[in-house]
């Protein structure tokens, strides 16, 4: 995939593809699924710490595309090597597709909110894949397009979601004295938010990569983020004032006009996120595996389909906490590598894949051990930090050691 200028977008049309595509469903759940075990002013301070470190991790690893301007999976190869970049590609794909499977189940669970039935389910989950491939089949130029026009009336229907959400529970006086009968620690609650929104990060060099300006990058990826804090707020909202824990049940309460304005915004949120998935999917499948760029971008949608279905027939959305969770100790230590070996092994500068070879043995190391030990932090080890912080760092600073230090490739 070739960045030429008419692929070029400036800071208005980056920022509405950003806030487009983390405008999901899937930061509703997890916002409302973290926060309502937490006092209010805890789970605002969550979010707030959850905002900061998605902001950093954005920015430092969306410069490097617009840096280098090439997108992910070059970058993958400039660092991993060419059949290294394989490992790490696979990660973020079974990332992507696996969110993918939730907002498509989200997109169905919309619709049938609205019309009621199964069948009306299978038909919203269908109809998601067909607005993914439509809005991936001309690259980012048809995702522009498609995300300039819809994301302003998104912005305005928000506000009313929100509004209508706080008058519904009662007012602000209830929900800033809200108690849980049972805490988790903070931490805990900013890790699982950050996860819920991790593994896209390396994946979206593909749009940066097309960005006119360092400060285009830095002005649209920081307003996704915020975007992403919105969305857990509302979701605090929901789980205090109304006890629901997803969207489509948020929007299943709303009175009136309200029903039919949360239900019509969860269907842009998700129309406007999908083909996001399917871009970097699909330019990493055709890069690094030589699959042709059409074919990806029928065959995920499809796979994602039959993903949400089998979540709607036999499993359960609160699965999503538990993915958020285990993608931590995966995307920390890639995110880790990419930034440590652009900006201090290479001050600002990235190996290509030529020069790489087939693998960096370093590369591999500091992902291999930085997961080991953010597996050891989620499931055995307590700490009072957020475990992709912890792997962030150890992934970084041994990649520093192996590369500058031993030299290794």
């Amino acid at each position: 995939m070739e960045n030429n200028n008419s692929q070029k977008v400036g800071v208005f049309s980056l920022t509405c593809i950003t806030v487009a595509f983390t405008v999901t469903l899937i930061n509703f759940g997890t916002g409302a699924q973290t926060t309502a075990n937490l006092p209010f002013a805890k789970g605002i301070l969550a979010i707030i710490i959850a905002f900061i470190i998605l902001s950093l991790l954005w920015v430092f690893t969306g410069l490097i595309g617009f840096y280098t301007k090439k997108n992910a999976a070059q970058i993958l190869r400039g660092v991993f090597g060419k059949r290294g970049a394989i490992v790490p590609s696979i990660i973020m794909c079974i990332g992507l597709i696996g969110f993918s499977v939730f907002d498509y189940w989200a997109f169905g669970s919309t619709l049938k909110n609205m019309f009621g039935g199964d069948a009306i389910f299978f038909v919203g989950t269908i109809l998601g894949a067909f607005v993914a491939f439509l809005g991936a089949y001309k690259n980012i130029t048809s995702y522009k397009w498609l995300t300039m026009i819809t994301i302003p009336v998104a912005i305005i229907v928000f506000i009313a979601i929100m509004a209508a959400t706080i008058k519904q529970s009662g007012g602000m006086e209830f929900i800033v004295n809200y108690v849980p009968a049972q805490e988790m620690p903070l931490m805990l609650a900013a890790n699982a938010m950050v996860g819920s929104f991790v593994a896209v990060t390396t994946g979206f060099n593909d749009m940066t990569c097309h960005a006119k300006s360092r400060n285009t990058v830095i002005v649209a990826l920081i307003a996704g983020m915020a975007a992403v804090a919105l969305q857990f707020f509302v979701g605090q909202l929901g789980a205090i004032g109304l006890a629901i824990v997803d969207f489509t049940s948020l929007a299943a309460c709303m009175i009136g006009p309200m029903f039919y304005l949360s239900n019509i915004f969860a269907l842009f949120a998700q129309g406007n996120t999908n083909p996001g998935t399917t871009i970097i999917v699909s330019t990493q499948f055709n890069v690094l595996f030589r699959i042709p760029w059409k074919a990806i971008i029928v065959i995920q949608p499809a796979i994602c389909t039959i993903g949400a279905i089998a979540l709607y027939l036999g499993a359960d959305i609160s699965l999503m906490s538990a993915f958020t969770n285990f993608l931590t100790a995966l995307f920390g230590p890639l995110l880790a590598v990419n930034i440590c070996e652009f900006y201090l092994v290479g001050k600002r500068r990235l190996r290509d894949e030529s020069e790489t070879g087939s693998w960096s043995a370093a590369s591999l190391i500091s992902i291999a051990v930085g997961f080991i030990v953010g597996v050891l932090f989620n499931y055995v080890i307590t700490t009072t930090l957020p475990t992709i912080i912890v792997v962030f760092v150890i992934a970084f600073v041994l990649q520093a050691i192996l590369r500058l230090g031993c030299k290794m490739k």
